[in-house]
């Protein structure tokens, strides 16, 4: 049997990447995807692993925009769940899709 902070981190990783795609009005909305949501065991902390595409100034510019936008994704967490506690939520900068493309890279200049 999952544990329920594993439960609850797929809905919210379900809720606020929805809310990212069709409802939060940022021009780089559309760069952004949710990888990864760990909340803690009490359920009272979350953190959320964005990839961001584009330079350093878009990476930060969005990573700073999510941070700042926490009510709104607050808000969305409150009127599609029922959690007893809203967990405090932190956005956080995921680097794999950087590997990934530093990866392919230097597979295409082996070729």
């Amino acid at each position: 049997m999952k544990k329920r902070a594993d439960r609850v981190s797929q809905l919210l990783r379900q809720i606020i990447s929805e809310s990212i795609t069709f409802k939060w009005k940022h021009p780089n909305a559309s760069k952004i995807t949710v990888q990864t949501v760990k909340v803690a065991d009490n359920i009272r902390s979350a953190k959320i692993y964005v990839g961001i595409m584009g330079d350093d100034t878009t990476k930060a510019e969005s990573l700073k925009a999510l941070n700042e936008g926490i009510g709104f994704f607050k808000n969305e967490i409150s009127h599609q769940t029922k959690l007893q506690f809203m967990p405090e939520i932190k956005f956080f900068y995921d680097d794999t899709l950087d590997h990934v493309e530093r990866i392919n890279d230097l597979l295409k200049t082996i070729k």
